[in-house]
């Protein structure tokens, strides 16, 4: 009887690598996911005042994903009642209160809780609950460290503060991947009730580094970014805006000054030209 020769496969180690599950390891303060570690944190104190495009130094963060949760306010007539007594206790402390801080505070409060309470009854815009996650990636102990830093430096320049969220490890990667839906023990400690009006103008397609409040359109940077200037305008490190229109014979260098003009005049601005 003849002998059959069986031929034994090798094993495909990279295609068992793609289908085998990743191994999964919770720590208190990091995510072991398969080779890479993932270090998890939520936005918790958002600043007093933003500018337009406040959300842009969140964008492209190398080795990061941020997830955004947007969901609109359940009870707005409860939200505003709260805003209400809440105002009521800050006029208090405002009109009986001799310590100066406290006195400060309180107007500060007296302030928002107003504009809220006007945005929402009187110029119907819409309020909405913010939850933010940020999720960074890192192959090795010094890649981690100093993607780690990298993500601590931008949140902490933007006026927010971050914090890890060390019982909730599993829901918070949970979300901040974008096959997964939002968890409430997440959205309850990263909540920030915000007008949908600023979510928008902090979005980073709202603007680019060259936006002033009172400004008018200019045009757009290289990303597609609108741009809108005040040259008068002066703050921080700017002192004023200098503007060189360059182009060849033909380009409109012109109609951009003749238009630059015009808009200083609606602007109630003169001109002084030599």
């Amino acid at each position: 009887m003849k002998t059959k020769e069986i031929e034994i496969m090798p094993i495909n180690q990279e295609l068992l690598a793609l289908i085998t599950p990743q191994g999964i390891e919770l720590k208190h303060n990091k995510v072991q996911l398969g080779e890479y570690q993932h270090k998890l944190q939520y936005v918790s104190g958002y600043p007093s005042a933003v500018n337009v495009g406040w959300l842009l130094n969140l964008k492209d963060i190398p080795n990061t994903t941020v997830s955004l949760v947007i969901a609109p306010i359940e009870n707005v007539q409860e939200y505003v009642e709260g805003i209400s007594k809440g105002l009521t206790t800050d006029k208090n402390i405002y009109n009986t209160t001799n310590n100066e801080a406290l006195k400060t505070q309180a107007e500060f409060k007296i302030r928002s809780a107003e504009k809220i309470i006007k945005d929402i009854t009187v110029d119907n815009i819409p309020y909405v609950n913010v939850s933010f996650v940020s999720n960074t990636i890192g192959e090795n102990d010094n890649n981690f460290s100093e993607n780690c830093r990298t993500v601590r430096n931008k949140i902490a320049g933007m006026g927010l503060k971050a914090r890890v969220p060390a019982f909730t490890q599993e829901k918070a990667l949970r979300q901040s991947s974008p096959y997964d839906t939002y968890y409430q023990d997440i959205t309850k400690i990263s909540n920030k009730t915000m007008s949908l009006e600023a979510l928008f103008l902090g979005l980073p397609f709202s603007g680019s580094g060259l936006v002033d409040v009172e400004g008018y359109y200019l045009g757009t940077d290289e990303d597609g970014r609108m741009i809108a200037v005040s040259p008068f305008f002066k703050g921080n490190d700017r002192t004023n805006s200098n503007i060189v229109i360059e182009g060849s014979s033909g380009s409109g260098k012109s109609f951009l000054a003749k238009k630059i003009m015009l808009n200083e005049w609606l602007n109630r601005y003169k001109n002084f030209c030599n």
